[in-house]
């Protein structure tokens, strides 16, 4: 999820060698949650571009891999891009 949020930002978010910031933070939240914040500076990802529904392979991928962990992920497109991914802790053992 990591990497296709980064290669994504890295390929898309700084055209012709723009200069800018990529930001990754994991922290916990609330009780037994996690988050994951990948976030760029960049151009921002077009308003036609849906997380939902989208056309390009890295963001199906993305969006399987928030299903498999039962996780749900927002998106800002206010001052470049950002992804938020937030899940629950699973208890050691259990299965995905």
């Amino acid at each position: 999820m990591i990497n296709e949020l980064v290669s994504n930002s890295l390929k898309h978010a700084f055209p012709k060698g723009m200069p800018g910031n990529l930001a990754i933070r994991f922290r916990t939240v609330g009780q037994g949650n996690f988050e994951l914040v990948v976030k760029d500076n960049g151009v921002g990802m077009p308003e036609a571009v849906s997380i939902a529904n989208p056309d390009s392979f890295g963001l199906v991928l993305v969006n399987c891999l928030v299903d498999q962990i039962h996780g749900s992920m927002e998106i800002d497109r206010t001052n470049g891009t950002t992804f938020r991914v937030v899940f629950e802790r699973r208890p050691t053992g259990e299965r995905i």
